[in-house]
């Protein structure tokens, strides 16, 4: 009997997890990229995180013989992709700072 509620609980920890890594790199990014000035590292830390994601869906949602449903896992690291390269390729001032009238063309995408 408990079964059902058991698997709903793992995927619903497992959804929130992915949330908590995703706002957790979006932080990042914003610190990295715009506080810190560090491109380098937003890039790294971005990778891995959403490497890290991509692994926990893949561990508690799939399984690991997941040879179809890789494409839609990775789907979930986009958004961040696309933020990081708009942040990256933004205008900025002489002192490295964003500047207060940039076009972020794909925002829309870049929301999870």
């Amino acid at each position: 009997k408990w079964q059902c509620y058991d698997a709903y609980a793992r995927v619903a920890m497992s959804l929130g997890v992915r949330a908590m890594i995703q706002s957790l790199t979006y932080y990042l990014m914003g610190l990295c990229l715009i506080d810190q000035q560090a491109p380098f590292v937003a890039y790294a830390l971005t990778v891995c995180l959403q490497s890290m994601a991509t692994c926990l869906y893949v561990m508690d949602i799939h399984g690991l013989p997941c040879y179809g449903n890789l494409d839609l896992s990775m789907l979930g690291a986009a958004p961040c992709m696309l933020a990081l390269i708009q942040l990256s390729v933004a205008d900025r001032t002489e002192e490295g700072l964003l500047m207060d009238d940039n076009r972020y063309r794909l925002w829309g995408a870049c929301l999870p």
